[in-house]
């Protein structure tokens, strides 16, 4: 604008003294809390509901997801869930909703043509590959990780039903006890 006349230049130099750089949300997991507890607090004014309490389950929940929207887009599921919810508790549904449609159905197909020893891939291998059960193991135990320990998260994280993860954890347990 300043360029074409249509914004001062003298005052365009005295503005842009200061840069803000905000990382986007899915690169700031740590402010997640924060930030729905504020959007907590906006909706029930706005809905005219006493404040909701986030069940436990939330933020391991939301640390799965890739947020498009980006803050917008939390700020929409918090609306949303505490329009749903129907107790002292905030309802979860919406967020699993949305969640768990990117994580099971993919925001974007994986590409496997892509998985070489490349760097930058998602997936390196050494001279030796895995077994299918190694891999298996260590995608569980990193998605139990991801999710803070919740199977209902780490089984959308891995696109699975939970009965099927347990499963595979129960499989785990009895080939590690000999059974």
């Amino acid at each position: 604008m300043a360029e074409s006349g249509r914004f001062r230049k003298d005052l365009y130099h005295r503005i842009c003294v200061h840069r803000v750089c905000v990382p986007p949300l899915r690169e700031r997991f740590d402010d997640i809390p924060l930030l729905e507890d504020h959007f907590l607090n906006e909706a029930s004014e706005t809905l005219n509901k006493t404040k909701l309490t986030a069940p436990d389950e939330l933020f391991p929940l939301l640390s799965t997801y890739h947020f498009q929207g980006n803050i917008r887009e939390l700020r929409a599921m918090v609306l949303d869930a505490v329009s749903s919810s129907k107790s002292t508790m905030l309802c979860l549904k919406p967020f699993r909703d949305a969640i768990g449609n990117q994580i099971v159905n993919g925001v974007e197909p994986l590409d496997l043509k892509r998985f070489k020893s490349e760097p930058g891939s998602l997936v390196t291998f050494s001279q030796r590959l895995p077994t299918l059960r190694q891999v298996e193991e260590l995608l569980i135990r990193e998605a139990l990780e991801k999710s803070g320990g919740n199977q209902t998260i780490a089984a959308q994280i891995l696109g699975i039903s939970r009965q099927a993860l347990n499963n595979r954890l129960s499989r785990k347990k009895a080939v590690g006890s000999g059974q």
